[in-house]
Parts: C-alpha cells; sequence; structure tokens
C-alpha cells in the first residue's frame, strides 16, 4: 500500500485550534529555554463537533513524501577537549569530567569510542557521537542501514506502579482514602505535597548521568532512547489531578542531554486525555474515554491539539536531528472500530505534516500502534478506507547485523 493511507476520506476534525494567533500560538513557535522553563502555551478551546473514528498494535511508520531515509546536515563538529575536560570544555571522551546542572560531577567513560559535545552558546552544531558505529547527532540516520539499539525510559515522566513502586507504597495509605492505582489517583493521594514529590522523582529517577552511561558503558552501549510522555506535560483542565508542566522541563533536559551523548529519541505520547486503554500506563485507569463516551470526541480534538504542539516544538532545527520518531498514540484498545482509529489516525498525520512538510529530510517517522488488531488489518485496507495523501507506509525495521 506504499504511497497510500488507510483513513476515510468522511473524517471532519476541527484543526481550527492548530493554528492560534501570536496570543497563544503554536503556529511558529519560538526556541523555548532549553532547560528551567515550563510548559509550553496552553492551547486555546477545541471544538466538540468532529466525526470521529479508531483502531490500536504493533506499529507502523509513515515516512514524510517518498523519502526513507531523514537526512540532517546541521553545522560543524564542535569543541576540542579531551581527557580531563572541565566545566567550560565543550566536548570530551572517555575520562573527561562532566559537571551536572546541580554542580555534581562524573567520569565520562565510553568503552565504544563516543565523544559527548556540548555548547549552549551554538546549538546548531554537531552533538554527540553515542558509539563509532553509531552517525553523529546532525549526520544522517540511514534508515535500514543504521541499527537502533534502544531502551524505553519508562516510570520516568509518565509513571506506572510497577516500575516505580516505591513512588505509589507510601501512598497506599493516605488521609484522603483515595485507593492508588494509577498516576492520577496517586496524584490525587499526594495532595499538598504533588509537588514536592513529583519533581523529586523526575529529578532523581532517570539523570544526565545515565544517558551518558546509556550510550557509553559495556552493559549498554544504545543509540536510541523512547521516552514516554503524558498530555499533562502541556496543560490540564478543570480537576484532571497532575502536576501541570513539569514533566516537560525534564523532557527538554532529556533533549539535550540525547544531544550531548548521541541518542537520538523516538518520542512515544503515552498518556491521552480520557485514557486510550484504560490502563494505569495511560494516567488513568478504568473506562476509556479517549474516542469513547460522552467526552470522546473532545478528548480526541485535545489530542490533536497537542500531537501539533509536540510536533512544533521538536520540529525546531536544535531538535529535530534529536527526536526522529513520534509515536502518536500508546496502546489504543481498539473500542469503537478499525475504520475510526484509522480515521484519527489520518487526522493525526494531517496535522504532523502540516507542520514539518513532506518529502525527503522532513521528519517526523510517524509510529502508529496497530490496535492488537494484526498488520493484516493495516497492509490490505479496503478500497473505501483509502484516502490520498503524500506518503509511504511502511513497517519499522533495522537491517540488523
Amino acid at each position: 500500500m506504499e504511497g497510500q493511507s488507510p483513513y476515510p476520506s468522511q473524517t471532519s476534525y476541527n484543526n481550527s485550534s492548530a493554528s492560534l494567533n501570536e496570543h497563544g500560538s503554536y503556529g511558529s513557535t519560538p526556541a523555548l529555554p532549553l532547560v528551567g522553563g515550563g510548559a509550553p502555551r496552553k492551547s486555546g478551546g477545541m471544538s466538540r463537533r468532529a466525526k470521529i473514528l479508531i483502531g490500536v498494535g504493533v506499529f507502523i511508520v509513515i515516512a514524510a513524501g517518498v523519502a526513507v531515509a531523514l537526512v540532517f546536515t546541521v553545522g560543524k563538529k564542535k569543541g576540542t577537549s579531551t581527557g580531563a575536560g572541565g566545566a567550560n570544555s565543550t566536548s570530551g571522551r572517555t575520562g573527561s569530567t562532566i559537571t551536572a546542572e546541580d554542580g555534581k560531577t562524573f567520569t565520562y567513560a565510553s568503552e565504544f569510542d563516543g565523544e559527548w559535545v556540548h555548547d549552549p552558546k551554538k546549538p546548531l552544531d554537531s552533538g554527540g557521537k553515542a558509539q563509532s558505529w553509531s552517525p553523529r547527532i546532525g549526520e544522517e540516520w540511514k534508515w535500514g542501514e543504521d541499527v537502533i539499539r534502544g531502551v524505553n525510559l519508562g516510570g520516568w515522566l509518565v509513571t506506572e506502579p510497577f516500575i516505580v513502586p516505591a513512588l505509589y507504597e507510601k501512598y497506599y495509605k493516605n488521609d484522603l482514602g483515595v485507593k492508588v492505582e494509577d498516576e492520577w489517583t496517586l496524584c490525587q493521594a499526594m495532595g499538598s505535597k504533588l509537588a514536592e514529590e513529583m519533581e523529586n522523582h523526575y529529578k532523581t529517577f532517570i539523570t544526565e548521568q545515565d544517558f551518558a552511561e546509556i550510550a557509553g558503558r559495556d552493559w549498554a552501549g544504545l543509540n536510541w532512547i523512547r521516552i514516554p510522555i503524558g498530555y499533562w506535560a502541556i496543560e490540564t483542565m478543570n480537576d484532571e489531578p497532575y502536576l501541570e508542566g513539569v514533566s516537560w522541563k525534564y523532557f527538554l533536559k532529556a533533549l539535550v542531554w540525547a544531544r550531548k551523548y548521541g541518542l537520538r529519541i523516538y518520542l512515544d505520547f503515552h498518556g491521552l486525555p480520557g485514557s486510550q486503554n484504560g490502563w494505569n500506563h495511560s494516567g488513568k485507569g478504568g473506562e476509556i474515554n479517549f474516542m469513547n463516551g460522552v467526552m470522546g470526541v473532545a478528548n480526541a480534538q485535545r489530542t490533536l491539539t497537542y500531537i501539533r504542539i509536540f510536533t512544533e516544538f521538536v520540529n525546531q532545527p536544535q531538535y529535530k536531528d534529536v527526536v526522529l520518531m513520534f509515536g502518536i498514540v500508546n496502546e489504543i484498545r481498539n473500542v469503537v472500530g478499525t475504520e475510526a482509529i484509522q480515521s484519527f489516525y489520518g487526522a493525526a498525520h494531517e496535522a504532523i505534516r502540516k507542520v514539518t512538510g513532506t518529502g525527503k529530510g522532513n521528519g517526523l517517522y510517524i509510529a502508529m500502534h496497530e490496535g492488537f488488531l494484526g498488520l493484516e488489518k493495516w497492509q490490505e485496507p479496503s478500497p473505501e478506507l483509502i484516502v490520498s495523501f503524500s506518503t509511504n507506509i511502511r513497517t519499522l525495521h533495522s537491517k540488523e547485523t
């Protein structure tokens, strides 16, 4: 089905909120602070009227235009320091000293001839090199040739009880009588301690040194990371109890660290408004209210807005050669039908490509979960579900060596 997409032509999402004016706009996203900044400005109002449809599973990747490879040629290799390094160094190899943002130091060690590179004054220069066999950040990642070796940073920006049990266990008994089962109820149980507890978790669960070791240590030697994120990194509404905007700050840190140590990012939209699967790792277990129920359409509209916001941010020059892939919905459950899921994916694709453009060099790759339906549902769509998009659909792969 190369050159076509399985989306119904009758989709009628209202994406008017995707081009807000300068008072609340993401239409031409300015460069935001790399660290320490809050969440991006909140979205405007969203239409309740839309004809939405859904589906879920392993994922499919949409490449921009007819491109299979993404080409990013940004700047030159920067920095010269090696060995001991120092606070003013902009690059280094094994044995160099890294001074973290909090003033703590650690020794960079790469078992695979890697190099860290970081110059805040030159954010568009080439970045780090995870290992000798991995392209430097700023060099082309050759899909189908370069091998993805990655790890999921689960439990960090979207918490899960089985990954961070200590964070949850201390609130199983709480003064509010809340039964703690997911991040929604955890935030309720934390009460006045919410900001302190969650920020401490973000700050300590994953650190800059972890990024350095993911790339450099002999027990890792990886070149990709998957970062799950929830919509509350951007905003919350009404009685949603999540800590708003703070996880965004740590996502920004992740972008800086990934560039510094040569890691590429698969950004995964893990927690959607209303919950796309009713499981605790979506942020809220229980009912599925994404594209389902009274608020299903409104929650899908919110999701399209957040997808656009994420895309506009990571499509900036200093980030687009770090974040190469965007998973738009994690593990969606098929409660409203395959055609509905395909329709939503079509609308999400359109929102993303309006930002990135199409054709060679215009990322992101878009990763879609197949909704636990099996890939055959996506490889052989019925003719009435085909609409014309300038894109290729392929299963994700890297050639094993």
